[in-house]
């Protein structure tokens, strides 16, 4: 097989979709885990490095019963992932998987329903159906099924008129079930188009029927917690449901004033929904019934067209196959991360702890950030710190093994901001914030990966702008598709980075530890407040002042400046705004910056840091701030 699409398990089987030589496959398969335990002539080790030998305890319920019977032995440890699905994957895939998206069978649905008692109740659906559109994003072939005439004029376009709810629904389940796809997106289709069609399907047809819409006939209803509220999904076993809002929210990074599909559509393409020529929906369908079909389609055109320019899913799976996880678990920092060390410890011969055991207990702090200083400030620059998290796991070491499990120093982030903390004796030890100590005599696993992820996104920039170029030169389409890959690899490289901490702070991962979590954030706090603190040393001490505070807002990992007084004392009458912001940014890159890296340098040499890893740039630069500058205005000045 070459690549796999999706990957289930349930009781001792392994459920397999993916493709193999160019064509859709499945098969089952009883699968038998591996567990390690320890054993002086094991050829596996622990992260702690005590030998493991391994133990083929049977089929997955055997596994699961091993490790109970084991759980309450003092000095028995089982070892091993007990996610059988990445285990299997693991040991199908061993080396890094490429894929080709256009082998994965994607359809966008969108279904329309009546509105005789208003918006349809997603529990009982209520509602008739009278549309159903399936795009597939590889054909463009565009399959409709309605229940009143249309003419449709698109060459891509396929319209199946059934006059009655009962037939169209058993006509769309036999094409869905000669038709299989991959993935199934939509824009909202998680909570509306997928359940509903679902719910319909077992109202109208009978319960055992909504599980044809599954290639393995098993589908799995979910409650899922949403906005304060509880909403309905379902998943058809063997697909993989994406949520095209979902993605657009997950991977773009500026908000918008409404996630609606005809805002978003515009925005993004400069395309709009169809208009509604009637005065309510029912007059839609029922008085302008072929502009209702042609608002339909338009609808999973839209989104197809959104994947087509955005490549949302594409990205989704690149992170998917370099994880080793299915396409849905992307969604989960705690999931990705642990597959991803997983399998990086897998090609060292480390076992992973087959459960969590760390400490749980308590709220540990979080990110630092200023209450604004109100009012209007002029000429102000931002500064902002590169990828803050990943960087303080590599500048401190901070990895469950490297941990030194002992008390800490005793010292806390004001202690160390005014550098009263004795830390001449560290000697082969670096300390975070809250005072925990990490060895330098090896480096960590966490660490271990953020530097490998930060030098293959390096890599992966690199030889996109080598391909780039290539289609410059000579305009092969195939280079395109090349440049697509490469952009999603770095990209993928970036979101897990930045995901990271994410997934350490979380009580439920496996390497969960608050003193590590705790370790991170204190740290974030240390590295901002010390260069807020610097800063305003600096600017005090060149404009001959006392005590001034020059820094109107600090979020996390930005602080934002006010040069004003600067520029008053330098420029008194200078009206041309352009002179001023050149100023501005020879003082930043000849003076500040250099200033910046020094005292970060003074904060590793005092920490004992494994490497120094703080790098901060100047981001934004303007004439004034918003009237009440806080941390998340950036993109409000002018």
């Amino acid at each position: 097989m070459d690549f796999y699409t999706n990957v289930f398990v349930r009781g001792d089987t392994i459920y397999i979709r993916g493709v193999d030589e160019g064509k859709s496959v499945k098969f089952k398969t009883n699968f038998e885990p591996t567990l390690y335990v320890n054993s002086e002539e094991g050829d596996w080790q622990t992260l702690w490095g005590q030998k493991l030998g391994t133990v083929k305890p049977g089929s997955i319920t055997d596994c699961r019963q091993f490790i109970e019977r084991y759980s309450e032995v003092n000095g028995f440890d089982v070892y091993g992932n007990n996610n059988w699905g990445i285990q299997w994957i693991a040991e199908e895939f061993p080396e890094d998987l490429r894929f080709d998206k256009d082998q994965i069978k994607i359809f966008t649905l969108d279904i329309e329903t009546k509105t005789e008692h208003g918006f349809p109740d997603m529990e009982t659906a209520n509602e008739e159906i009278l549309l159903i559109s399936i795009q597939d994003n590889f054909t463009k072939r565009i399959t409709t099924f309605g229940r009143y005439p249309a003419t449709i004029e698109q060459e891509n376009v396929d319209y199946i008129m059934i006059s009655d709810e009962a037939s169209l629904l058993t006509q769309f389940i036999k094409w869905w079930r000669q038709n299989f796809p991959d993935i199934i997106t939509g824009w909202n289709s998680e909570f509306f188009d997928i359940t509903y069609l679902v719910r319909r399907i077992q109202r109208v047809l009978g319960s055992d029927m909504g599980h044809k819409l599954s290639p393995w006939n098993i589908i799995k209803e979910n409650h899922v917690h949403v906005r304060g509220g509880t909403q309905t999904c379902f998943d058809l076993n063997g697909i993989s449901s994406l949520d095209y809002l979902d993605l657009y929210k997950k991977y773009t990074y500026t908000a918008q004033e409404s996630y609606k599909l005809d805002h978003i559509a515009f925005s993004e393409l400069g395309e709009k929904k169809l208009k509604n020529p009637g005065g309510t929906f029912k007059d839609f369908y029922t008085d302008h019934w072929q502009t209702f079909v042609e608002y339909n389609i338009r609808d999973v055109e839209l989104v197809d067209k959104l994947e087509d320019k955005m490549r949302l899913i594409e990205l989704q799976l690149t992170m998917a196959y370099n994880a080793g996880i299915n396409y849905k678990d992307v969604y989960s920092q705690v999931r990705m991360w642990d597959a991803i060390i997983y399998n990086h410890l897998r090609k060292k011969k480390i076992a992973i702890p087959n459960s969590t055991k760390s400490r749980k207990d308590g709220q540990f702090a979080g990110a630092f950030v200023k209450d604004p200083l109100v009012g209007m400030h002029n000429w102000v620059a931002s500064f902002d710190l590169n990828s803050l998290y990943p960087h303080l796991i590599m500048q401190y070491n901070i990895s469950p093994e490297t941990l030194v499990d002992d008390m800490p120093i005793g010292g806390d982030v004001e202690r160390f901001l005014a550098k009263n903390v004795d830390t001449s004796d560290l000697d082969d030890r670096t300390v975070a914030a809250n005072g925990w100590t990490y060895r330098k005599d090896k480096l960590g696993v966490f660490p271990e990966l953020m530097y490998k992820m930060y030098t293959d996104r390096s890599k992966f920039k690199k030889q996109m702008l080598g391909v780039e170029q290539e289609y410059e030169n000579t305009r092969e389409p195939h280079l395109k598709k090349e440049i697509s890959r490469l952009n999603n690899l770095q990209m993928a490289m970036k979101i897990a980075l930045n995901s990271a901490y994410g997934a350490m702070g979380n009580q439920y991962f496996r390497y969960f530890d608050i003193r590590m979590a705790e370790s991170i954030t204190t740290s974030g706090q240390l590295s901002i407040r010390w260069i807020h603190n610097k800063m305003n040393d600096w600017m005090n001490k060149l404009l001959g002042t006392d005590g001034q505070d020059y820094i109107i807002a600090v979020d996390t990992d930005s602080i934002y400046v006010t040069f004003e007084k600067l520029i008053d004392k330098v420029f008194p009458d200078e009206q041309d705004p352009t002179k001023v912001i050149q100023f501005m940014d020879t003082i930043c890159e000849d003076k500040i910056q250099p200033y910046i890296d020094s005292c970060y340098q003074e904060l590793a040499t005092y920490m004992n840091a494994y490497d120094q890893k703080m790098v901060m740039k100047r981001e934004v630069r303007a004439r004034h701030n918003c009237d009440n500058p806080g941390p998340k205005d950036k993109a409000r000045y002018w």
